[in-house]
């Protein structure tokens, strides 16, 4: 992905200096831990409706239709597998043509 981006003018100027951070995992948990836990509720928004959908059909096809729990949870792995590869394309494919 970040192929031909090239590295911005700061994050070059911090290389050449030498003072590029060994543990920078710690220092932004350390200095910016407020913006850490709103990109992680942020996150959770997103996701949980995906769980939420997720547990609705495997109780609804386990104890309203009947069908093997197995079954049910092919069914769903089959279906986060082809999101897992149809989102980068369609992804890809609207750099190309536009959205």
């Amino acid at each position: 992905m970040r192929l031909r981006v090239l590295e911005s003018p700061a994050f070059r100027q911090v290389r050449t200096q030498n003072a590029v951070v060994k543990l920078p995992l710690v220092r932004v948990l350390r200095d910016q831990r407020r913006d850490v836990l709103k990109a992680m509720f942020v996150r959770a928004a997103e996701q949980s409706p995906f769980h939420i959908f997720t547990t609705f059909v495997l109780t609804y096809g386990t104890k309203e239709l009947d069908v093997p729990r197995g079954q049910v949870l092919g069914c769903l792995m089959a279906a986060a597998a082809l999101g897992l590869l149809s989102m980068p394309f369609f992804g890809w494919l609207s750099d190309v043509v536009g959205r």
